[in-house]
């Protein structure tokens, strides 16, 4: 859970360097926010944002093997998804050493596998849903929503 609350601080810094970057960074005259594709992905950003942050709060008022691996595996989807969206809207400027972004996607990229890659923290939050019985679906477990 604790990389998983790693990932989640670079994540807001990530969406928070874009959304200055969209919103200053002027392309045919408007701001790069007012393309109807860059306010789709920036959106996006903000969706995986608040889906790993939902996640996260569920882990921790409900902690357990599930909602460990639930988070983590939301984390790393999150993590994968917002360094390429991000790096995506930023264009070149994105990897100079002079601007902080790659910083922060560096580190997405790496911690999304340590201790496992998404792939693995499904297989294991798939089990323990097998292993308990739960008839709780697996939005709910991860997101302590009841449907």
């Amino acid at each position: 859970m604790l990389r998983a609350a790693a990932i989640s601080g670079a994540v807001e810094r990530a969406c928070a360097l874009t959304k200055d970057h969209v919103t200053t960074r002027q392309q045919f005259g408007r701001p790069l926010s007012a393309l109807p594709a860059v306010r789709q992905l920036v959106a996006g950003l903000a969706v995986e944002r608040d889906l790993l942050d939902a996640a996260l709060t569920v882990a921790v008022t409900r902690p357990g093997r599930g909602t460990a691996a639930a988070v983590r595996a939301v984390a790393a989807r999150t993590a994968g998804t917002v360094a390429t969206d991000t790096h995506q809207l930023h264009g070149a400027i994105g990897i100079t050493q002079e601007y902080p972004l790659h910083l922060v996607t560096r580190r997405l990229w790496s911690w999304r596998d340590d201790e496992g890659t998404q792939r693995r923290w499904e297989r294991l939050l798939g089990d323990e849903v097998v292993r308990t019985g739960s008839d709780e679906p697996l939005w709910a477990l991860v997101t302590g929503a009841s449907v």
